[in-house]
């Protein structure tokens, strides 16, 4: 139904373009952490709300909102855990489904002898603490625009970002292009 409606030029999924399946590297890899795929579109399973599915290409941001409510995805509900104790408990359903359980990676860090400082406090103060979820909130839109030179085949790309050279690496394993042609730009963007 979304191809029918006139502007729509195309929708796309992974099986349209199986270079979707490249994994988005992490912002701050974790070098002992466990090897994960992060595609820029699901296929088969979705593992969490708001999954990218589906690409809609048209010839304005209102006909591909049109198109995208027209988009007919059909899902399978499947267990959820949605707690940081519920993902972390034996058994429960895995984001990974190649993983034993839920743990990415453990990181650690430490700058002098803690124990000694315990040891030597007058007052040790021990809590659990609760942090309701965190989510990035943009104060611009997370649009991208790409553009390849039509005389020497170079990629520019547009986005807001505050990290271009970790976009460039990321678009570069993508499109298959070295690095040295790719070129981010991000312009004038707000917050952090």
């Amino acid at each position: 139904p979304a191809l029918a409606l006139d502007g729509v030029v195309a929708v796309l999924t992974r099986e349209d373009m199986p270079e979707l399946s490249a994994s988005i590297p992490p912002l701050v890899p974790e070098p002992r952490g466990r090897v994960y795929v992060n595609p820029a579109l699901a296929a088969g399973r979705v593992r969490h709300v708001g999954e990218a599915v589906a690409m809609v290409v048209a010839v304005d941001p209102y006909v591909a909102a049109d198109a995208v409510e027209r988009l007919g995805i059909e899902y399978e509900a499947l267990p959820a855990a949605v707690t940081v104790d519920a993902a972390a408990a034996p058994g429960a359903p895995r984001v990974t489904e190649e993983w034993p359980d839920n743990l990415a990676s453990v990181s650690t860090g430490a700058t002098g002898d803690a124990g000694q400082g315990f040891a030597a406090a007058d007052v040790v103060v021990s809590a659990r603490l609760a942090y309701p979820r965190v989510a990035g909130m943009p104060l611009e839109t997370r649009g991208v625009l790409a553009a390849t030179d039509p005389i020497d085949g170079d990629l520019t790309v547009w986005t807001s970002t505050q990290v271009p050279f970790a976009v460039r690496t990321a678009v570069a394993a993508v499109v298959g292009l070295p690095e040295e042609r790719i070129r981010v730009l991000a312009p004038d963007i707000g917050g952090g």
